[in-house]
């Protein structure tokens, strides 16, 4: 599935990380594009869901990292839907991973955005 405005939205990121890995670096190959944001909506309605669910997010925020450092473009990373205990320990443990590669990663679209609009303002001022 996919949504109408995103290159890219698919369920296949739960089961071909290797697919999804070589879509990306099509992606950062486009010269429109300056930055790539890397999202994992984790939609767990319940703690129990979550666990189910917690043995998926490592591989994808790894497959994510793995392909950041491969591609020549800033990488900017979102979790988000973070409701339980256990999804904020995962969630910190890959910002733990990130912060080591230099990949920003951030609990919300929201405070992504808010990012990206200073560090594109702060250039705009350098120019």
């Amino acid at each position: 599935g996919s949504i109408i405005g995103n290159p890219f939205d698919s369920p296949l990121i739960f089961f071909d990380l290797e697919a999804v890995k070589e879509i990306i670096k099509i992606f950062a190959s486009w010269e429109q594009i300056d930055l790539l944001l890397l999202h994992v909506g984790l939609g767990a309605p319940s703690d129990f869901v979550f666990e189910n669910r917690h043995g998926q997010l490592e591989p994808i925020i790894d497959a994510y990292l793995s392909v950041s450092q491969e591609i020549k473009k800033p990488v900017v990373m979102v979790i988000h839907s973070l409701p339980f205990a256990s999804s904020w320990d995962a969630a910190f443990k890959a910002q733990e991973k990130s912060s080591r590669l230099g990949v920003p990663l951030y609990f919300s679209l929201d405070d992504a955005g808010r990012a990206l609009s200073k560090f594109n303002l702060y250039w705009q001022y350098r120019e």
